[in-house]
């Protein structure tokens, strides 16, 4: 059986996930995808990033497709679209988005029984300058398939 998600699903889904694709389009016209870490407050996705290719697409074209899923196999699976644009964060923005990233993260990391580095997110790892950005959903669609 396949079939639609409702949005409360959709939500749950989005809310329970920490690895998304995100694909946007760089300044040359190519498509761009790759995947991020991110957290979800229920109205947009939060990640960060060190200065690279990905930044350089969103700062050049901010519209953006996300997808989220879960697959258990090629019979079972659970995924949501969703469309939005990218914005960088500063300041007081940036610190919530960050603490909020880091939290999902840590969360996760402590409920896999993860390895003492992981329990840190990326941005506590590495100690790299980078971007918080907000990634606010405009319109989402989500599929399912089940046996």
């Amino acid at each position: 059986m396949t079939g639609m998600l409702d949005p409360v699903t959709m939500d749950a889904l989005l809310r329970s996930e920490t690895v998304a694709h995100l694909a946007c389009i760089r300044a040359d016209g190519r498509p761009y995808v790759v995947p991020i870490t991110y957290a979800y407050d229920g109205e947009a996705l939060y990640s960060y990033s060190a200065d690279g290719d990905k930044l350089d697409a969103l700062r050049a074209n901010p519209s953006v497709c996300v997808v989220v899923d879960r697959v258990e196999d090629a019979a079972n699976w659970v995924s949501v679209l969703a469309w939005g644009t990218f914005r960088e964060l500063a300041d007081g923005s940036a610190a919530q988005a960050l603490r909020l990233i880091s939290e999902r993260l840590r969360t996760v990391a402590l409920a896999d029984a993860a390895p003492g580095s992981a329990e840190r997110s990326y941005v506590g790892r590495t100690g790299r300058d980078g971007v918080t950005y907000r990634i606010a959903i405009a319109e989402r669609t989500g599929r399912f398939s089940k046996s």
